[in-house]
């Protein structure tokens, strides 16, 4: 198998070290590209002392990404092209096919139908992914729900995946499942983070408890994404991340903790 880790820029910039965050669903409807694009927003957002961060949202679902369509984004990238010349693609093709949104940050998608992401090829989609850490500082990498042929490799060399579930018990056997599965390949040692999405806190209500998720995953559930329908979907009618649209949601709190979290493990990395 390929190994990408880790995503590194080249000897130009041998200071330059991306951080790849990897978004996972094993069940449909999960809302990881919702948290993705709001993790891409809260990254690129500079608050006082921080430096300002390059930030990259590249959805990797090459046949029925949802991203770009989230964010009104035109998606530029013709992975068609790059499977036919993948030696082709360098940083200027590579902006060429990368769309700024007004948010901050940069989104790199596919139309609808381009290809199957099974059939593009590892190398090809490692070439993608090295080329994007040289540029960026920081790429979320929504991932397509398929087990593609390269799917392991981008979450070996992840600095951090997010397997994103909702309190349901298909969805949490399938969560349960996928950790069970990456114990068994490269991506073992890749650190993980799971998201429970659309949370409901009520003693009183029908449904799985958290004590029973987690009983069933086996491990801890790290952060805790209110339901809010409502803003989500309105944010995504309006093409924006839900922080941009309307600001201060519970939803917003812990995905902007969710990414303070992650700018803590890179700044203790770099002392």
């Amino acid at each position: 198998a390929l190994v990408l880790r880790p995503f590194r820029a080249g000897a130009e910039r041998p200071q330059h070290e991306c951080q790849v965050l990897s978004f996972v669903h094993r069940s449909g409807g999960m809302g990881a590209t919702s948290l993705a694009i709001q993790t891409a927003f809260e990254l690129a957002r500079t608050r006082r002392g921080q430096p300002k961060r390059r930030i990259c949202l590249i959805d990797l679902d090459f046949q029925g990404g949802a991203a770009w369509l989230h964010l009104d984004a035109e998606p530029l990238l013709d992975i068609a092209e790059v499977v036919r010349s993948p030696h082709r693609l360098d940083p200027e093709l590579l902006a060429a096919m990368t769309t700024h949104h007004p948010a901050g940050f940069d989104v790199i998608a596919a139309p609808n139908g381009s290809m199957n992401p099974d059939s593009v090829p590892a190398d090809v989609v490692g070439h993608l992914m090295a080329l994007v850490c040289d540029i960026y500082d920081c790429v979320v990498v929504d991932l397509p729900l398929n087990w593609t042929r390269w799917f392991v490799d981008v979450l070996a060399g992840s600095n951090r995946i997010y397997l994103t579930l909702q309190s349901t018990v298909v969805a949490v056997k399938q969560a349960h499942l996928f950790l069970e599965q990456i114990k068994e390949t490269s991506a073992a040692r890749a650190p993980l983070s799971v998201v429970l999405n659309r949370y409901r806190r009520s003693w009183w209500r029908p449904g799985l408890k958290v004590r029973e998720i987690e009983r069933a995953l086996g491990r801890k559930i790290d952060y805790f994404v209110p339901s809010d329908y409502r803003l989500f979907s309105e944010a995504a009618n309006h093409g924006m991340p839900i922080g941009k649209f309307h600001s201060g949601s519970g939803a917003e709190k812990q995905i902007g903790r969710l990414a303070q979290d992650v700018l803590k493990r890179d700044g203790g990395a770099r002392k």
